[in-house]
């Protein structure tokens, strides 16, 4: 019995090591440095190179870094991904994330004044008013882009948008998208038992290569129609519109329901890598094991993207307005992509 509690005692003590090393030190108190020269047959470039800075809040951590920074003298400053801490929030429109992205911009506001700033998305900058926030704090996002840098362009710069290729040490999960046999009718949808996160289905049917944007990839202005079915209240289910996704690019419009992380519990209207803003939200929420009607209509004129949205009872009467409106008139609005399916959670989609 002393031995087994000795052994308990020791690995409490090293999981208190290791939260407080996670949730304290390493935020707080901690900057790993390299410096490394590189020889290249190109004028000579200072560049200092950041990552995952994970900005939730002002710290003094923070503004050490911006002194070390400006100490170096770089003629350029890259970010490779994970700005901003990622957060849950209340819908669409929620406002948990407000004060990390306030962090965020003000951080690299000032960042900006020591150099200029080119960064690739990470995992947690997939929501528009993000993307929007790193673009109005100075900051040139390259996704699946090339830029020339150095003088005279002496130097080609690649930034790969974070859908491209696959994590081998990520939590990946085989897609849950089959036919789907429901009262003998095939259907298609999601059977999972335990809870999956986001999967998409999307058509893209015979594209010529992995940088071919013509067929669905060149779709503008038109509707989305689907009846969808969920068994329980925690599955999510949706459509999707203007995808680029297929060329590993993480923006698109969606019409979705869910209750999970970051999700409004009602059908509402969102946007990934870029923002939409309006009334979101449908107001609909579906019961289980009711099939329910999705529209979804994009407009698309010079200088916006307008998307609207309304979801009804399948066997009830189509609502005469849109129950949702939202416009994107930022500079990274998606003109034209492909439709498709979302699910997420578990259970059974259809």
């Amino acid at each position: 019995m002393t031995r087994v509690r000795g052994l308990l005692l020791g690995a409490a003590f090293v999981a208190v090591l290791g939260l407080a090393d996670g949730l304290w030190v390493e935020p707080r108190r901690l900057l790993f440095r390299d410096d490394v020269r590189i020889v290249l047959d190109a004028p000579p470039l200072r560049v200092v190179q950041l990552s995952d800075l994970h900005i939730g809040e002002d710290r003094p951590l923070l503004h050490r870094l911006l002194r070390e920074v400006a100490e170096a003298k770089p003629d350029l400053i890259l970010i490779s991904g994970d700005f901003i801490r990622d957060e849950p929030k209340a819908g669409p429109q929620g406002d948990q994330m407000k004060p990390h992205i306030q962090a965020t911009a003000a951080f690299l506001s000032e960042l900006r004044r020591t150099a200029p700033i080119i960064g690739v998305q990470g995992h947690s900058e997939h929501q528009g008013e993000v993307i929007s926030a790193l673009d109005r704090a100075g900051v040139e996002l390259l996704s699946n882009e090339g830029r020339r840098i150095g003088r005279g362009g002496s130097l080609l710069l690649l930034g790969l948008n974070q859908q491209v290729g696959s994590d081998d040490r990520g939590w990946s999960w085989k897609s849950p998208y089959q036919v789907v046999r429901w009262k003998r009718t095939p259907y298609w949808g999601a059977v999972r038992e335990s809870p999956f996160r986001n999967f998409y289905s999307l058509w893209d049917p015979a594209p010529l290569g992995l940088t071919d944007e013509t067929g669905p990839l060149a779709w503008s202005n038109y509707e989305v129609l689907c009846d969808t079915r969920i068994d329980d209240e925690d599955a999510g289910t949706g459509v999707v519109a203007h995808s680029r996704f297929v060329l590993g690019e993480d923006r698109m419009y969606t019409l979705t329901y869910g209750k999970g992380r970051s999700m409004a519990g009602t059908f509402s209207l969102w946007a990934r890598g870029t923002e939409l803003s309006g009334d979101l939200d449908t107001g609909v929420t579906p019961e289980p094991g009711r099939w329910y009607r999705m529209r979804m209509r994009t407009e698309v004129e010079p200088g916006v993207v307008r998307v609207l949205a309304r979801v009804w009872p399948a066997d009830g009467a189509e609502p005469k307005v849109w129950q949702a409106k939202g416009e994107d008139r930022t500079k990274r609005r998606v003109e034209a992509g492909t439709a498709g399916l979302w699910t997420w959670g578990g259970g059974t989609i259809l």
